[in-house]
């Protein structure tokens, strides 16, 4: 408090008490206004919901937030940015507040201010570092879009094997963490040295408090915030409560960089979650092994399964009503989907890298999907390459690769570009097969509608109660 000193009292002994306490009633009132500020900030962080309304999410649902619409932009702002890493703001304004509430290293309270955006940068680095938890719903990994954006830059350098380059991130992350959050917490070597002999002072005595305390906030914060996202992840699939679309085996952490390892020439099944797996950026570990197979295999529904059974016909009572067996479409043939193999997947890909260098187009075929009906190449542009000039160049690149069309388009939410070329040959989708998916046989939906395959051959099933614009019959404005 430098302007204290400039104040010229005529009695020193007066002059040195009123400016004492003076001081003490500034950090008194600076320490109030700190745990109202941790108040409503872990109130606000503890209750966020990704579907309040927010910046990225224009809604009018209720409010979910302890603090209104306020709380909700502050939460999922901290949240896409730093990711889990905003739980430290919350600790930092209660530490602080009791230090200077009980006159305990106030001093250094401005000091160690600076260190709090150091700490929040090295703790979202470390998080992001670790497997998603819990089916984490967010596209960015737990450390936010910083933690994911500093770990590609970071995992660019490479200077050893990649798996060990990614550790070493990581232990040196939480390291650094570590002594930054003991630093914004205000901890000095004396206090250390006292909690590590278990001999506090009296004048130092709240710090076992807090510590106790922030153990507790931590559990709960632990707690709560599993509870809550699998809450939104139940609430993203509200109309698949089958879990209709996934395969049993798929892992349920999905890290955002996550590094596939070579297996042969063929890589694993791709987990479908709705989301791709990040790929790291500049990095040659897809020059061999860049195919992904398909190996898909629907699960029936209880109905097909029931009518698979030999049934004997005991009860003679006429039912009022009976659906349709499936047994009346037609049998689904059993073939496989032939497809080319992984060598001239490869080809293929290596052939359209020199289509487009042939166009002026420069980048790489990171990766390659064989569908049931297209392929998709995905292409990693090179640094300033606008994909509308891309985009632009599909009847272009359809002549030069002989098919019959091409479609070019952003994959949302990545940094490539996906082309899709026709296969030669196209898989058949029977009616039966849909019909006697799980996704269809055992949904919720009153009005469920079959309408056919993905692109990796999952059935998509849609809820017809829920198209209030699609239209059955009839002319504009008849009705």
């Amino acid at each position: 408090m430098s302007f204290l000193e400039k104040i010229d009292y005529t009695n020193s002994t007066l002059s040195g008490e009123r400016r004492s306490f003076l001081r003490v009633t500034l950090f008194k009132l600076l320490g109030l206004i700190l745990f109202f500020f941790f108040v409503f900030s872990f109130a606000s962080l503890i209750s966020y919901s990704k579907d309040d309304p927010s910046l990225r999410n224009a809604t009018d649902k209720d409010l979910e937030n302890f603090f209104g619409i306020i709380g909700s932009y502050f939460a999922d702002s901290l949240h896409i940015a730093v990711g889990l890493s905003m739980f430290l703001i919350p600790l930092f304004f209660l530490f602080w507040s009791g230090r200077l509430l009980f006159g305990s290293n106030s001093q250094i309270f401005f000091s160690r201010l600076v260190f709090v955006p150091f700490c929040l940068a090295s703790t979202s680095l470390f998080l992001s570092t670790n497997k998603p938890i819990f089916n984490w719903p967010f596209e960015y990994g737990l450390g936010g879009i910083f933690g994911d954006t500093a770990l590609k830059k970071i995992l660019i350098l490479q200077p050893v094997e990649i798996n060990l380059w990614l550790q070493l991130i990581s232990v040196f992350s939480l390291l650094t963490s570590i002594f930054l959050t003991s630093l914004i917490f205000g901890f000095t070597f004396r206090e250390i040295v006292s909690l590590s002999k278990e001999n506090i002072s009296n004048s130092k005595g709240f710090l076992t408090v807090f510590v106790r305390i922030t153990k507790r906030l931590v559990k709960l914060i632990f707690l709560v915030g599993k509870e809550k996202v699998e809450r939104d992840s139940k609430t993203n699939y509200d109309n698949f409560q089958n879990d209709s679309f996934y395969s049993e085996d798929i892992e349920q952490k999905i890290s955002p960089f996550e590094i596939i390892k070579e297996k042969g020439s063929i890589l694993k099944t791709e987990e479908r979650l709705g989301a791709e797996k990040p790929i790291i950026k500049r990095l040659n570990i897809f020059k061999n092994s860049r195919i992904k197979t398909r190996d898909v295999k629907i699960r029936k529904s209880s109905q097909a399964e029931l009518e698979a059974q030999p049934k004997l016909d005991l009860d003679h009572e006429k039912e009022l009503y009976t659906f349709p067996a499936l047994s009346l479409l037609k049998n689904i043939k059993d073939e496989t989907f032939s497809t080319l193999s992984s060598d001239a997947l490869n080809e293929n890909a290596r052939m359209l890298e020199a289509v487009l260098e042939d166009y002026g187009v420069k980048g790489e075929i990171i990766s390659v999907k064989p569908g049931p009906v297209v392929t998709l190449y995905e292409l990693e542009p090179a640094a300033g390459l606008k994909a509308s000039r891309v985009i632009s160049l599909s009847d272009d690149i359809a002549r030069s690769m002989s098919a019959l069309s091409t479609r070019v388009s952003t994959i949302p939410g990545r940094s490539v570009i996906g082309i899709e070329l026709p296969n030669s040959s196209r898989e058949k989708v029977y009616l039966k097969e849909l019909l006697s998916s799980k996704c269809y046989g055992d949904c919720k939906f009153q009005l469920p509608l079959a309408l056919g395959k993905d692109i990796g051959g999952e059935p998509i099933v849609a809820n017809l109660s829920k198209m209030p614009h699609l239209l059955i019959a009839g002319t504009t404005g008849s009705g």
